[in-house]
């Protein structure tokens, strides 16, 4: 029975990936995105040049590594063995070293959950997701990276005084407060400690 229901679930999964594929391809074949995708990039200061449209595998939340064709660009003049270009609207889409963004969010929750990447790597295997511990590393730091530059935003917005034309007068207003890990101490009667100190209960 627990292979059935294995087979069962890697075939659910697998035509989950399918189906989101086909919808992301559309996206991708959307003359107005890559227009986008051109514009993020001169955004960026990037000087790459579009050199047309390359297959690229992207692994999906379910573990299923699909071929989507999408715009790569590179640099003008490009001399070695290995060329390092961009696909601006994977980007665009939250696509990272080639998986999805459900999929860099698993990854990133299994590896900081568990002791190691070694347990998460085993862990999201048996889920039928089989990737590198380099990946693996690559997307829960980036992932980090992204949270820490959005808790400095929130850090940011707390610390900016309310506008003077922002009245909150006839406004319900919310204030909360983290009391982390701290408690409540009373003081025991009876004699204090080793250490002339009072006892707490």
């Amino acid at each position: 029975l627990e292979a059935h229901e294995q087979r069962i679930l890697s075939i659910g999964r697998r035509i989950a990936d399918l189906t989101i594929a086909i919808s992301i391809q559309k996206i991708l074949n959307d003359r107005e995105f890559r227009k986008e995708g051109k514009t993020f990039l001169r955004s960026c200061g990037s000087k790459h040049i579009c050199k047309g449209l390359r297959i690229v595998n992207i692994r999906f939340a379910g573990g299923t590594e699909i071929p989507l064709t999408a715009s790569y660009w590179g640099r003008k003049k490009f001399k070695g063995k290995r060329e390092k270009g961009v696909f601006p609207e994977l980007i665009l889409l939250g696509i990272y070293h080639k998986c999805t963004p459900s999929l860099s969010i698993q990854i990133a929750l299994t590896s900081t959950a568990l002791g190691s990447f070694e347990e998460a790597q085993r862990m999201l295997a048996d889920q039928g997701c089989k990737l590198d511990i380099k990946t693996m590393i690559r997307l829960t730091k980036l992932l980090a990276s992204y949270a820490r530059v959005a808790q400095e935003k929130l850090i940011v917005s707390k610390e900016d005084p309310i506008p003077e034309k922002d009245n909150l007068a006839g406004r319900k207003v919310v204030i909360a407060v983290d009391g982390g890990r701290m408690r409540i101490r009373q003081k025991k009667r009876g004699p204090k400690s080793r250490k002339n100190r009072h006892r707490y209960r």
